[in-house]
């Protein structure tokens, strides 16, 4: 859902972002894992104060777009099936609760 932030802020739309940005020669992404989230900017230091002027906007007044995010959702939702579908998956699901019990908790990450 991270790559939604990017689909529109109140004062800018998604194609004036990604067009100051690349005009620039740079690129903006934004991602996200079990536990965190990250937008990142690429640019050249002539560049900065307009890259962190576009990055705060987009951290501080995204807009959500609901479409954006209905989209976004099924595709999320797709791919957790497929994940969960894979094979590799499946089998190390079994093992788990074939060691530890159904419902057993995931490891916790290394620090």
């Amino acid at each position: 859902m991270a790559r939604t932030i990017l689909k529109g802020t109140t004062t800018r739309s998604a194609e004036e972002i990604s067009t100051l940005i690349e005009e620039s020669g740079g690129g903006i992404s934004a991602e996200s894992g079990g536990s965190s989230w990250s937008v990142t900017v690429d640019l050249l230091k002539p560049d900065l104060a307009m890259g962190m002027e576009v990055m705060s906007d987009v951290l501080r007044h995204p807009a959500y777009p609901v479409a954006e995010v209905k989209r976004e959702k099924g595709i999320q939702l797709a791919a957790l099936k497929a994940e969960a579908d894979r094979l590799t998956n499946v089998a190390f699901r079994e093992m788990r609760e074939a060691l530890f019990g159904f419902g057993a908790p995931a490891p916790e990450p290394f620090p």
